[in-house]
């Protein structure tokens, strides 16, 4: 994140020469002050409006009254009654940490007050300061509106400050789900941090950057983006740990299990916040029973399990039932795995989840002989990511939906490699890697290991070939 603005200790200016006179010695901090914070405080405050100023007073004034409270009642350790009049009379515009806390004594209307409050407080750093802190108290329709009034102000990109604002717009994108606007401000903000050689927000850029192609389903490009935050960020900082567990999670999603769990082997005394830190054990339990110990992945996951009862977290616990089914289904109990996956979808019952767990079901469905069955299992699943064209559960779907209506096992598959040659080649190998489970269970009844190297050889060849004609079929 950006220095703090109370930081005192850039104001230490070593190896000033012990004879210099006072106006030398006080140029020479001025500068330090200036060059290395990078902050407007050491700049006389643009002009403001005095109508702006006033306007935001009354405001503040007749919120006051409103909430019947005198000027005592609403001042605190940090805002004085004097101050808070002299914010009322319009003679002062209120800081950042000011306004969010009369926004939550006096109940403001923040979208309303923002644009006002912006036109008057004009310091770029106090801007960022607000949107962060707006976004991180859960107003985010309030940081928005505050975002667009800055955007249509046309913020100087010369102001190092500019990379921040651009870094605080992906983050609010992110947290509306919308991961292709997040990835283009990750790339704005990149690009404006290494005009201003701000190494710490170059780092956030590419964390924001990783997070976003995570949501994509771009897992490879999110590893470079990961990794190159990593390399940035400052060891055993709060951004270190998080990037860390995103790189873990994005080599899941790869299939890279391995360095998945070393990470978090690694990290899990280091991580104290709680959305991470309850991520750690659950990403530890998924690898290790895709390296073959269910056994031990499964101990995991009840005690995860019994942690999201009592939070009462619905998705959570949907994901984690999923996971102890595939626990059970990789040592052969699945009449267990069923269950585990059919209390997953009462308790979510449409979204990402929900596919993979269906696609589960569809493939337990298919090695049962239910064709019917499955082919309503892969209906549904087929519903929840029509949405999104590189959702890791396409391809297998697709396959899935195919052999069932084959005449029998080992009929042609032609849509599905259709759908292979037309993605690019991250997401081929992670559909092809997806699929051979369910080639497993329609085709050859063989190893995992041996779907999956039979699935590549043929997607190598119809690739250098183009897409198979219809009656083509994968190699016994």
């Amino acid at each position: 994140m950006p220095p703090s603005h109370d930081r005192e200790s850039l104001r230490t200016v070593p190896h000033t020469p012990p004879n210099a006179p006072d106006w030398c010695k006080v140029s020479i901090v001025a500068g330090i002050n200036l060059l290395t914070s990078r902050r407007e405080c050491t700049m006389p405050s643009p002009r403001v409006n005095e109508q702006d100023l006033a306007a935001l007073g009354t405001l503040l004034h007749e919120a006051r009254r409103a909430a019947g409270l005198s000027l005592y009642d609403v001042a605190g350790a940090d805002l004085s009654a004097p101050a808070l009049c002299k914010l009322e009379k319009g003679k002062a515009c209120p800081t950042a940490d000011r306004l969010m806390y009369l926004a939550g004594r006096l109940h403001l209307d923040l979208p309303r007050i923002l644009p006002l409050w912006a036109r008057c407080q004009r310091r770029a750093g106090q801007r960022y300061l607000l949107v962060r802190l707006l976004r991180e108290a859960g107003h985010q329709t309030a940081a928005r509106v505050l975002v667009r009034h800055l955007e249509e102000e046309k913020v100087d990109h010369s102001n190092p400050w500019s990379a921040w604002i651009a870094l605080e717009k992906g983050l609010l994108a992110l947290d509306q789900d919308r991961y292709e606007e997040a990835l283009d401000s990750s790339r704005q903000a990149a690009v404006l941090a290494n005009q201003h050689s701000d190494w710490e927000c170059q780092a956030e850029a590419h964390a924001l950057a990783g997070i976003a192609l995570r949501y994509l389903w771009r897992p490879t490009s999110a590893i470079r983006h990961l990794q190159a935050a990593a390399r940035q960020a400052r060891p055993h900082q709060p951004l270190h740990a998080r990037v860390l567990i995103h790189l873990a999670h994005a080599q899941l999603d790869a299939g890279l299990y391995r360095p998945a769990l070393d990470i978090y082997e690694s990290i899990r005394a280091h991580v104290h916040e709680p959305p991470l830190a309850e991520s750690v054990p659950e990403g530890k339990a998924f690898a290790l029973e895709r390296l073959g110990q269910p056994d031990t992945a499964l101990q995991v996951h009840r005690v995860i399990l019994r942690r999201y009862e009592a939070d009462g977290e619905p998705r959570s616990i949907a994901r984690v039932l999923n996971n102890m089914g595939l626990c059970h289904k990789r040592m052969d109990d699945w009449r267990e795995a069923r269950s585990f996956w059919q209390e997953s979808l009462q308790v979510q019952t449409d979204g990402f989840d929900a596919a993979c767990t269906l696609e589960e079901l569809a493939q337990s469905a298919v090695l049962a002989d239910r064709r019917e069955q499955a082919m309503e299992y892969v209906d549904r699943a087929e519903s929840f990511v029509a949405p999104f064209p590189r959702h890791p559960s396409r391809a297998t779907l697709t396959l899935l939906r195919e052999g069932i209506l084959g005449a029998d096992r080992t009929g042609p598959f032609p849509e599905w490699s259709r759908l292979l040659a037309s993605a690019d080649p991250e997401l081929r190998s992670l559909w092809i890697q997806g699929s051979a489970e369910a080639a497993l269970y329609l085709c050859w009844r063989a190893p995992l290991n041996e779907a999956l190297a039979a699935l590549n050889e043929f997607a190598v060849g119809m690739l250098a070939s183009g897409p198979p004609e219809l009656g083509t079929s994968p190699p016994p």
